[in-house]
């Protein structure tokens, strides 16, 4: 993702979608509100009246995203971001919790180029020093599918202040091997956290390099049935201020480095995790099944490695329903690597059929969840 810092006018911007402050009654007065205004865009101020019409409101939460026409801005789509609250106060949480979710929205209309101010620092409370927290804590160090982000502010002097901001490292990236059923939870969670601990389990070990990650997953968790027989590495960045609480062990070889964070912390340190937890790479061993799938009333039930079969079988005489992928993603993004590496040559699929199969499932993917990359989908 290219992004971008600039001194101008944000209506003045070209992009796919524009964010846009909004306060909770959604009246477009003051600020960029009132530009759109000015500019002649009375059907938008109509819009947001009548979303709240429909919904049966007079007012909306803080945090909440509507969305709009653009009028004549340059744009596809308005997204109206409610960064303060009804007294115009604000937070660096609230600023993240809403640009999360409008640039979300704005990867799911498929849109390339986003453009927004910066939020909550006119009518609101909040300096540029918090916006840039929030904003980096919003996309994260790696960025986002998007082909450009640009916050475009109105003084060289916030222009400054925001690149010194944003060019400092901010993350420290970690590791984490999982099993089958703890990276079904971080799906669930749309990759925004680490499910709680057992009872027995009263520490959470992220580690300090993929290698040591790897090595935990290859070796341990594709002979461990508590982990289903599988091994899936994780990769993601925490806020380095809030992090470095953590003292750094050692516990074999000098790769060997992880953290110790108490059980009863996690959902803190789930909170400063930035942007989202990905998977870096999937080890199965010999016993792995993964998520049975079951027909109902026909008893019949498939494993992991028959479930690409299924889904083969369907495309070859029958009309290909997007629901085989969409209704269960979890299940089709932790078993795609197994039908990458699978050899299915004895189950009478060529080796082309099979590329050219999951090529066609990377494609419908790409299409339903553009934030989420299928692991292996690229060396197709």
């Amino acid at each position: 993702m290219e992004f971008r810092l600039k001194v101008g006018d944000l209506l003045d911007e070209e992009a796919d979608a524009i964010l846009v402050s909004a306060n909770t009654q959604l009246n477009l007065s003051g600020g960029v509100g009132g530009a759109i205004l000015a500019r002649g865009n009375e059907p938008v101020q109509r819009e947001l009246h009548a979303w709240l019409a429909t919904h049966g409101k007079h007012y909306v939460e803080p945090g909440s995203l509507v969305e709009t026409s653009a009028g004549n801005l340059r744009a596809r789509v308005l997204l109206h971001c409610v960064t303060v609250d009804g007294f115009y106060g604000s937070s660096v949480d609230l600023v993240t919790r809403t640009v999360q979710r409008a640039l979300d929205r704005a990867i799911d209309l498929g849109c390339g180029t986003v453009a927004m101010p910066a939020l909550a620092t006119g009518y609101g409370p909040l300096t540029m020093s918090e916006f840039a927290q929030g904003l980096a804590a919003a996309i994260g160090i790696r960025g986002l599918p998007l082909e450009r982000l640009t916050v475009v502010v109105r003084k060289e002097d916030d222009l400054a202040d925001l690149q010194r901001l944003l060019d400092r490292p901010r993350t420290r990236k970690l590791y984490r091997p999982v099993g089958l059923a703890e990276m079904a939870l971080i799906v669930e969670s749309d990759g925004r956290a680490f499910p709680p601990r057992r009872p027995e389990q009263p520490i959470f070990y992220p580690v300090l390099n993929a290698e040591y990650a790897e090595q935990i997953a290859r070796e341990w968790n594709t002979r461990d049935e508590a982990s289903s027989y599988a091994g899936y590495v994780t990769e993601f960045e925490v806020d380095e201020v809030y992090v470095s609480r953590f003292e750094e062990h050692v516990v074999g070889a000098s790769m060997h480095r992880e953290l110790w964070v108490p059980a009863e912390e996690l959902p803190e340190f789930n909170r400063h995790i930035v942007g989202r937890i990905q998977m870096r790479a999937a080890f199965f061993g010999e016993e792995f099944v993964g998520f049975v799938l079951e027909s109902k009333g026909a008893g019949k039930r498939w494993n992991a490695r028959q479930q690409f079969q299924r889904l083969l079988e369907i495309k070859r005489h029958h009309a290909f329903d997007l629901l085989e992928l969409t209704a269960h993603p979890a299940r089709t993004y932790l078993h795609f690597p197994l039908w990458v590496r699978h050899d299915y040559e004895a189950e009478g699929i060529s080796a082309q059929e099979k590329r050219s199969f999951l090529q066609f499932i990377a494609e419908r993917w790409r299409a339903s969840f553009p934030r989420v990359r299928l692991l292996d989908a690229e060396d197709l």
